[in-house]
């Protein structure tokens, strides 16, 4: 320990020797760098406090080594940039926090790098448009269409997974709402 009156930093070791943990300290309150290890020495997460609040840029990693997320805190709360990778390297997700609430543009990655889904977010929220594909297509789209505050609303359109429209239609509330088209594979109409 170097904590003297509040101000300093705070280590925990693991039984094997190896550092877990520090904490650094300013008047009693967690202020600037933390890092986390696991028990065979390797960076866990690493970051910083502000006021006692996470802060800043901080890197959280797999036990094996790689890294897992990074992402951005303002006042304890995700902030900015959002990044989580699969454990094999590729990127699974893309994305912006506000407030601790999504926003912006997201992108949902397979673990071998093609898109899966992409959408927008308002205040936390499915809002905008968004497509789904089927998984480790990145030619053919699952789905298609709006949502507005969390909920369907808007044009929607299905397909098979050759591309062709299997149905189509829209929504309010996330309800099916008039006249859906259903079609064949082949794309002759099958109802209305």
């Amino acid at each position: 320990q170097t904590l003297t009156d509040g101000n300093g930093r705070t280590f925990i070791y693991y039984t094997s020797g190896y550092l877990q943990e520090f904490y650094t300290y300013t008047d009693g309150i967690k202020n600037g760098d933390f890092e986390e290890y696991t028990p065979n020495g390797r960076p866990s997460v690493i970051g910083q406090y502000l006021d006692g609040q996470e802060y800043g840029h901080w890197t959280f990693y797999y036990y094996t080594g790689g890294v897992d997320r990074e992402v951005n805190y303002i006042e304890g709360k995700l902030h900015g940039a959002y990044l989580k990778n699969y454990d094999n390297g590729k990127v699974h997700v893309t994305g912006e926090f506000e407030n601790g609430l999504k926003t912006g543009d997201w992108v949902w990655y397979t673990n071998v790098g093609t898109v899966d889904i992409k959408g927008q977010f308002k205040n936390g929220l499915q809002d905008g448009y968004w497509e789904y594909w089927y998984p480790g297509d990145t030619l053919h789209l699952e789905s298609k269409g709006y949502f507005k505050e969390g909920l369907r609303d808007g044009d929607w359109k299905f397909y098979y997974k050759t591309g062709a429209v299997w149905r189509e239609g829209s929504y309010k509330n996330d309800l099916e709402q008039g006249r859906w088209k259903t079609w064949y594979e082949n794309g002759k109409l099958l109802n209305e």
